[in-house]
């Protein structure tokens, strides 16, 4: 998990083979970040210089059955 150090309900995490969620309201609802779906997010970090930016630590995006990332 990482948090919006401007935001702090502001929230994302990184799953096992279900890619990377966000939540704007501190953990209540979640939504599911285009790009990742179907990778193993295993590192994240959101940019304390520019908090709109995080970064993902993923192990498979180009294995044959993922295919190559849209992000």
């Amino acid at each position: 998990m990482a948090v919006d150090p401007n935001t702090p309900t502001t929230l994302y995490a990184g799953t096992e083979d279900y890619g990377l969620y966000k939540s704007s309201d501190g953990g209540n609802a979640w939504n599911a970040m285009t790009g990742l779906a179907n990778n193993d997010v295993l590192v994240l970090l959101v940019d304390p210089q520019n908090p709109s930016t995080v970064y993902a630590g993923c192990d498979n995006l180009f294995t044959p059955e993922h295919g190559s990332p849209v992000l």
